[in-house]
């Protein structure tokens, strides 16, 4: 979102982005988030790394304000950027189309799909396929 609003970075490395905002909620959160958050706040877990719990609650403004950003301006709008969208064939977090839709929508930009990458690359020497797609794309742009 930074490029699309400012357009003043040289280079953008997109790793396993977001496109449809709406159906990634609802697969964070469930299907029926829209209606649950409608009752009032939605308690949420989320373990971190460390194995530290951290509770918060998703409101209702929140989540419609995230559901409703469209991210087809954002991408239309980066024109001196050069962008390399990475992404993973086995993302069960964030599906390959949504990397495929972001690199359709900024023109000039380029795609790396990782064979059987998941959404952290960490399966079978993705992370390093993600890693050399990134080194080389600087490398070319510099």
């Amino acid at each position: 979102m930074y490029a699309g609003t400012h357009d003043d970075i040289p280079l953008v490395i997109n790793v396993a982005g977001r496109f449809h905002m709406r159906e990634g909620l609802k697969q964070r959160f469930g299907d029926d988030i829209f209606e649950r958050v409608e009752q009032g706040p939605v308690e949420q877990k989320t373990m971190t790394e460390k194995g530290d719990t951290i509770e918060w609650h998703l409101i209702k403004e929140d989540l419609e304000e995230r559901a409703t950003l469209d991210m087809a301006p954002y991408c239309a709008a980066i024109k001196r950027s050069k962008v390399l969208t990475i992404h993973g064939t086995a993302d069960s977090v964030i599906s390959v189309q949504d990397g495929q839709q972001i690199a359709e929508k900024i023109a000039g930009s380029k795609i790396v799909v990782v064979q059987d990458a998941d959404h952290n690359f960490r399966t079978n020497g993705t992370a390093q396929q993600m890693i050399d797609a990134a080194v080389q794309f600087i490398k070319d742009n510099s």
